[in-house]
């Protein structure tokens, strides 16, 4: 008899179906979206898996929690887990019952701590993700710096739109390429700039830059910095994670500080690749170790 657990996913729909799909193709559990609920109704061994929801501060989301909490309570699940993302953080607040008396997980060390820093406790599980590079690409042979940034158009601020902004108006002899979005929010940008939307060859853009550029206010390890490393880029992070350079969130003086050096290490062609230890390479190109981690948040 199959005893794998039956984990219901419901919050964020990309990422919801980002994580049944893994799962499933792992046959580590048996994974569920909300099209496919009936189904999950009917199984045995039962969870539920909030995703990059958030707490429960509006209608909806405070329908999604009360449902979970009371299929918890009449025992039709076995355990109710919330998995903490990113940016959801930001909206908790102290003395949920909804949130205390789940299982929290959260994407990084830095967002678990802010989870428990509220008052609930919660372990860090790094959200899976199949990178698409596996070692150190050459960089490309140009002696303007080319920065790759990460940027969709809808809530651009949370991501540092301001920052990249400054950054790229103030070193006009670098190139900036900003994948996610095409610029709505930045009308008559400069020639320096270019916008490309939504892209699937990510590999390629990474071999056509040299720095990476994450400046979410709040993140967690995102694909797009773990890409960036693996890869062997510089990559400006807002969190101190090993082999990322550091500058806070809002810092932008640093930040273009540390563009500018790397604009001139790149001239003299002393640019190197970043240094990632095989032991952080490992954990990151891990997927199925990163979704066995979640199976003892599951059952």
């Amino acid at each position: 008899m199959d005893e794998r657990p039956n984990v219901l996913f419901l919050g964020s729909p990309y990422w919801c179906q980002h994580l049944s799909r893994l799962l499933n193709e792992h046959q580590l559990l048996h994974a569920y979206t909300w099209k496919r609920t009936f189904g999950w109704l009917v199984s045995r061994h039962k969870s539920i898996c909030l995703v990059g929801l958030g707490p429960p501060d509006t209608h909806k989301r405070f329908l999604y929690h009360l449902a979970a909490f009371v299929l918890q309570q009449l025992r039709i699940v076995d355990r109710r887990i919330i998995y903490w993302i990113g940016s959801d953080v930001s909206r908790l607040r102290k003395k949920s019952r909804f949130v205390a008396g789940a299982v929290n997980i959260a994407g990084s060390a830095w967002l678990a701590e802010e989870v428990c820093g509220h008052g609930f406790a919660c372990k860090e599980r790094l959200f899976p993700v199949e990178l698409p590079v596996r070692d150190k690409l050459p960089f490309p042979k140009k002696t303007r710096l080319q920065v790759l940034c990460y940027m969709p158009d809808a809530y651009h601020e949370l991501h540092g739109s301001s920052e990249i902004r400054a950054t790229a108006e103030a070193l006009t002899d670098a190139d900036f390429t900003i994948i996610g979005g095409t610029g709505s929010w930045w009308p008559g940008f400069p020639g320096n700039v270019r916008f490309l939307g939504w892209t699937n060859d990510v590999v390629e853009c990474l071999a056509e830059a040299h720095v990476l550029l994450r400046r979410t206010s709040h993140d967690s390890l995102s694909a797009f910095v773990r890409e960036g490393l693996v890869a062997g880029r510089q990559v400006v992070f807002t969190y101190d994670f090993p082999g990322t350079i550091y500058v806070a969130s809002g810092d932008t003086e640093a930040l273009i500080a540390r563009v500018r050096e790397f604009r001139d290490r790149n001239i003299d062609g002393r640019l190197e690749h970043s240094r990632l230890d095989p032991e952080v390479r490992n954990r990151l190109v891990d997927t199925r170790a990163q979704l066995k981690a979640l199976l003892k948040d599951y059952g």
